[in-house]
């Protein structure tokens, strides 16, 4: 058995391998056509700035550039970038003008710059190897699953930032069926590189528990006894048409064009637009969000009785415009509702979101007056005019920031007799919640309540589907368990009165969830990119669903109140 190959030597071996496939896999004339015409990249009123940001040996980046397009390019590897600048120069002269660096797609707006290009080419299936130490056969790949997907998230992130508005990014997967590629055996291909004939053996291996796929190639160039034997094995993490799908949705690309490219029969291929407004991933959601929860906002998402009777439940509470208030949410909000003091006359609602909760406990409390924050401008507009058409504007305010930023300043010195707030403070970063939890405390009256309920890290550990379709969904940032929250909440001066697991009411109302957005998917067939959005929601309601239902995901309620003593240690 031939000892493991180090790292340095694995990247090289990459490097040529994938050099002897670009000649004999694809077809060197046909691709570079095929993408100017597929996106349009001739002819235009100026010409268009394109990025090759996985270029590997240059191909089809130089190709591109000699049919006159302003093509820069990037590779993570330094092997492949020196073998594309050698290309450059061989096919189009020391002077080909073109811009060659070397960086990892987290890197590109540092390395490039936001907003710089009107296109940008993410292929050859180069998605699943976002961890370059996964070419060394010793990796451990089980371990580097999770965050590949967050890695991946993170890139199309980037990839996003250096677009223009309006811009457009091509990317591909390997495809369901495909001539070259399957999902589990052996691949032969034939043919001619640097004048000597080349037989390539590659095979392939999938393992979905794990979600990674490995590549093992074999090159014979020429023949023996002078022939070159270029080997090479290289585990990504598994990138099917779902998996992309999921990624750009994530990163905040609109609708999803499931295409075809001249030349290019290896792999599935889309087209994806940048939106030439940029309002963020919730405040883009928040129309869709809405018809899924109902007309006014309410989501169709809380206690749910006995054995949680999903459909029966969708009867009452989850149809599409429903503006009545029974069933699981209406549960929910009675149950929280009865948790706070009849007295209170002041209650501070941190991540408010649209308003809909501070509007409600204005209802409730009509002696009180009602204060909400939510760092989304987008939100805080939509909640200032739902309170003012349901006519309790007048003791309803808010404010654009995060708690630290409204206690410390906009209500510095106001005391509040409640804090409330709903799955809000999971997506900020741990650091940031602890610090509006202390801000919450500081503010509240001796005595004062507060009523949180969020997302927790459940018991079990992570799966690859849970980071994707989950945390990285819904941006959860360094979630803790209930444990955590409530020694957090102990060690601020909280005295946590109830800690009460909805894990299983959060399962059944993801299931709430799928279900509506799936009807609502049926009712936008004249819309493609809407129903393609609701389908995706559908999809990953689903196994949110399933991941709360193994405990990846968890649900708690924590009934909280100031003690005299904390607040003695405070003042």
């Amino acid at each position: 058995m031939s000892p493991p190959m180090s790292t340095d030597d694995a990247a090289k071996s990459l490097a040529r391998t994938w050099d002897i496939a670009n000649k004999v896999v694809w077809c060197p004339a046909a691709l570079p056509r095929g993408l100017s015409d597929l996106l349009q990249l001739e002819g235009g009123e100026r010409p268009l700035r394109i990025l090759d940001c996985a270029c590997g040996s240059g191909f089809p980046g130089v190709e591109l550039r000699g049919m006159g397009l302003d093509v820069s390019l990037c590779d993570g590897s330094e092997d492949m970038t020196d073998m594309a600048k050698a290309k450059a120069v061989n096919h189009l002269g020391r002077d080909h003008g073109m811009d060659i660096r070397t960086c990892t797609w987290d890197q590109l707006p540092e390395v490039w710059g936001k907003e710089v290009f009107d296109v940008v080419l993410w292929r050859g299936n180069s998605m699943p190897y976002v961890c370059d130490a996964w070419t060394n056969p010793s990796a451990s790949v089980a371990n580097e699953t999770r965050e590949a997907y967050s890695r991946l998230v993170e890139s199309a992130k980037a990839v996003y930032d250096v677009l223009v508005p309006g811009g457009r990014l091509y990317c591909d997967c390997i495809g369901e069926v495909s001539e070259t590629f399957v999902w589990d055996g052996v691949v032969h291909k034939h043919g001619i590189f640097e004048g000597k004939k080349v037989d390539i053996e590659w095979t392939f291996s999938m393992n979905e528990a794990k979600g990674t796929r490995t590549w093992a190639s074999v090159s014979r160039l020429g023949e023996e006894p002078d022939q070159e034997v270029v080997a090479s094995s290289v585990t990504g993490v598994l990138v099917r048409e779902q998996e992309v799908r999921a990624i750009l949705t994530y990163a905040g690309f609109g609708f999803i064009d499931k295409t075809q490219c001249k030349g290019e029969s290896t792999y599935q291929a889309f087209v994806v637009q940048k939106p030439s407004v940029d309002l963020g991933f919730y405040c883009r959601q928040n129309d869709r969000l809405r018809r899924v929860w109902n007309s006014n906002g309410r989501l169709c998402w809380g206690l749910f009785p006995g054995q949680h009777p999903v459909a029966d439940v969708l009867e009452l509470d989850c149809r599409i415009g429903s503006g009545a208030l029974v069933g699981p949410h209406a549960a929910l909000d009675e149950f929280l509702c009865s948790r706070l003091p009849g007295t209170a006359q002041s209650v501070v609602d941190v991540g408010c979101g649209t308003g809909r909760s501070a509007i409600n406990l204005a209802r409730r409390l009509p002696h009180a007056h009602i204060r909400g924050c939510d760092p989304s401008a987008v939100n805080i507009t939509v909640a200032e005019g739902m309170a003012q058409a349901e006519g309790v504007g007048g003791r309803v305010s808010f404010f654009t920031g995060t708690a630290q930023e409204m206690l410390g300043t906009d209500c510095h010195g106001m005391m509040f007799d409640a804090a409330w707030s709903e799955a809000a403070l999971c997506h900020a970063p741990p650091a940031d919640r602890r610090a509006a939890l202390a801000a919450i405390f500081s503010q509240l009256k001796p005595g004062g309540v507060l009523i949180l309920h969020d997302a927790v890290q459940g018991p079990s550990p992570i799966s690859p589907t849970a980071q994707l379709h989950v945390y990285e969904r819904l941006q959860l940032s360094g979630l803790w368990t209930a444990p955590q929250y409530m020694e957090t909440l102990t060690s601020l001066g909280f005295s946590v009165q109830e800690y009460i697991n909805l894990t299983s009411h959060q399962a059944a109302s993801y299931s709430a969830l799928s279900i509506t957005a799936r009807a609502v998917s049926h009712d936008c067939e004249a819309d493609e990119e809407s129903q393609q959005a609701f389908q995706q929601m559908a999809h990953d309601y689903k196994i949110s669903g399933m991941m709360a239902a193994k405990h990846q995901l968890g649900w708690g309620l924590f009934i909280a109140t100031k003690s005299d003593i904390g607040a003695a240690a405070t003042a």
